[in-house]
């Protein structure tokens, strides 16, 4: 799944080594996601990482989706890291 790049435009990607694999790759923008579609994607995000088990790294608001990408590429970091949407 390919999802919020602003990186490489035209990536190169290991076409054969996919296949071999019998790896789909699918992208997708959420500007092109009704609405309605975005919040019930939320709901059901926000549900599962709150579910039992599930290990939270750190909770972030959503202005603060900055640091959030920080704590992940920092690495270092064992479980989710999970923006939350205002509400």
């Amino acid at each position: 799944m390919i999802y919020a790049s602003n990186g490489d435009r035209e990536p190169n990607l290991p076409v054969r080594d996919l296949m071999q694999k019998n790896l789909t790759v699918y992208s997708m923008s959420l500007a092109g996601v009704p609405h309605s579609d975005r919040k019930r994607a939320q709901t059901d995000i926000a549900a599962r990482t709150a579910m039992p088990g599930r290990i939270l790294a750190a909770r972030f608001p959503l202005y603060k989706t900055a640091a959030a990408h920080k704590a992940v590429e920092a690495g270092g970091k064992v479980g989710t890291v999970v923006v939350e949407p205002q509400r």
